[in-house]
């Protein structure tokens, strides 16, 4: 008899243990479900995105083969970033960037990365630049921000409009004869007088003789047609600007910079927008198009300059690298929506448009030339540390950020 009870007794229990194990289990699913479609707020053709996007980032190349908290932001930087933001912004305005920002941490470390240490650097420009670059609570305004803060490694000056923070003693002259040269912000207070790019979590400082590097005005070279989209870009880039090949350098990585940061956030709730990776590749690729037009105007109709190029391996080891990394990130787009992928943003963008750009690019053999010349193609594109680049006679002042 006990023991018959005491049979019952388990079944009882592991009845009660089982059910209860169901019904935690339906309470998680209802509200995971539950927390999804909060979070999403989308309609279900939204759930084919997210399928399509789903899978595994591929890793971006990097300077440094395997750097250790590469976007690391320490807690004292964020409370100081979001002093920055109370002391620049009005209510409302705090109220939607820090939910952005909130988001942008999560979905996109590099982004955060970049918009919180530009704004500790500088932090005097912050209520300009935000207000000028806000979209709505979307992965545009990330991007916009991102793109003109990866540029904030450098600034052109022209003396003659007032415009330099810093006094320049080897100024070079553009053509209407405004003296200008590039400064590099250490903070609000002191600046570099050289060009500077931003890599992965610091930038690489080098010096360039603006009188030797700056390119003719751009009607004297002839584009091939392209999309409507091209055509926007070229006027914006290339038709009738003045401009050196530092242009294309500092373009190319802040392009590059939205197509990796578009491939993390394009799926989430806040890929809303004009712009996903898409979009940014079909620019990137234009902007390969312009540089290697003006190459192949250079090399013919300004020796000296081409000659310039060649001699000054800083400038084109970091235009290879941006060649090379930016047409692995453009290939990965490519292939992504070849194979059907879909975002929450509907652009025009297609990647026939990107391949015809490319097929631009590939008709002409400047590139590889000019890296050949320059002794820069067999420099790796990935180094141990940052040291080892002097190893190959390259010689940058490395900025922390």
């Amino acid at each position: 008899m006990l023991r018959f009870l005491s049979i019952k007794i388990f079944g009882v229990r592991l009845v009660f243990l089982i059910f209860l194990l169901l019904s935690i289990a339906i309470y998680i699913h209802k509200n995971q479900n539950q927390n999804q479609n909060q979070l999403l707020n989308l309609p279900i053709v939204g759930k084919i995105a997210i399928n399509s996007c789903g899978s595994r980032l591929p890793k971006p190349i990097t300077l440094i083969k395997d750097p250790e908290n590469m976007y690391l932001i320490t807690l004292d930087e964020e409370v100081r970033f979001d002093n920055i933001l109370s002391e620049s912004l009005d209510e409302n305005e705090i109220t939607n960037y820090r939910a952005l920002f909130k988001k942008t941490k999560v979905y996109s470390p590099e982004a955060y990365f970049i918009i919180v240490k530009h704004s500790l650097r500088l932090p005097g420009v912050v209520k300009d630049t935000l207000n000028a670059w806000w979209f709505g609570p979307t992965q545009e305004t990330i991007n916009v921000i991102a793109h003109e803060y990866t540029h904030s490694a450098r600034f052109p000056c022209f003396y003659n409009s007032g415009q330099c923070p810093f006094f320049s003693t080897k100024p070079g002259k553009n053509l209407n004869g405004n003296y200008v040269s590039y400064s590099v912000p250490i903070n609000d207070q002191s600046f570099l007088e050289k060009t500077s790019v931003w890599i992965d979590n610091y930038s690489l400082a080098f010096e360039i003789d603006r009188n030797r590097f700056f390119r003719m005005n751009n009607d004297k070279i002839v584009l091939s047609e392209g999309s409507d989209f091209d055509k926007r870009l070229d006027i914006i880039y290339f038709n009738g600007k003045e401009g050196d090949f530092e242009l294309f350098l500092t373009e190319l990585n802040s392009f590059r910079k939205n197509i990796i940061i578009s491939r993390q956030i394009e799926c989430t709730e806040v890929s809303r927008g004009k712009a996903d990776s898409l979009f940014y590749s079909s620019a990137w690729s234009r902007i390969l198009y312009h540089l290697t037009a003006s190459l192949e105007y250079t090399e013919i109709n300004k020796p000296k300059t081409w000659e310039y190029l060649v001699q000054n391996k800083d400038f084109t080891y970091l235009l290879r690298w941006q060649v090379e990394a930016g047409l692995q990130e453009v290939s990965r787009t490519v292939v992504e929506f070849n194979h059907g992928k879909t975002t929450y943003i509907t652009d025009t963008n297609s990647p026939e448009e990107i391949n015809k750009n490319l097929e631009l690019v590939n008709k002409s053999n400047i590139l590889n030339k000019l890296f050949d010349e320059s002794l820069v193609n067999d420099i790796p594109l990935s180094l141990d540390s940052i040291e080892e680049l002097s190893n190959y006679g390259l010689d940058y002042q490395v900025i922390k950020y």
